[in-house]
């Protein structure tokens, strides 16, 4: 039950950020997930 809930809230989240920024490929989108998820310096490495 815990994955499931933490998959749902990544994919509202994903779709969150799909919704505000539609012009990002499935990488830059991967990218600004990573970003939210894990910050700025971890994301572009």
């Amino acid at each position: 039950m815990t994955i499931e809930m933490s998959e749902f809230a990544r994919s509202l989240s994903r779709a969150g950020l799909r919704s505000r920024r539609p012009e990002l490929t499935e990488t830059e989108l991967d990218r600004e997930m990573l970003k939210q998820l894990y910050g700025v310096t971890l994301a572009d490495k």
